[in-house]
């Protein structure tokens, strides 16, 4: 679990059949948002500017959206990619590189959750 170990942050799993308040309550609190490419990550445009967002996504070209969101919005992006995907965007499963998320967050983010992490993704 990644915040163990690290006061002041607090894991939340966004479901997507959550009320939209508290989506938006949820997405405009968070200091990180991490996510599979698709629909949900939709949802980084309550985030606040600054916020970092690491996609577990493809590096095609046609899969940019969360970038070019993330620069729109001031948010600090990181892709980590999606792998077992042989599908690309039509797939259905994709096999997540666990570590690799966890160290594109312990990279970005300052171990005690208080101030901001003022690097680029």
């Amino acid at each position: 679990h990644w915040a163990e170990g690290r006061p002041g942050y607090v894991v939340e799993v966004f479901t997507g059949t959550e009320p939209v308040e508290a989506s938006i309550r949820t997405f405009s609190e968070a200091r990180a948002v991490v996510g599979v490419h698709g629909g949900g990550l939709a949802n980084i445009v309550f985030c606040a500017p600054g916020t970092l967002v690491v996609e577990v996504g493809f590096l095609i070209p046609q899969a940019w959206h969360y970038y070019h969101a993330a620069q729109a919005l001031d948010l600090r992006y990181a892709l980590v990619r999606a792998e077992g995907a042989p599908r690309g965007l039509a797939s259905h499963n994709v096999t997540i590189d666990v570590d690799r998320v966890m160290a594109a967050l312990a990279e970005r983010l300052p171990p005690d959750g208080a101030g901001g992490a003022d690097l680029e993704a």
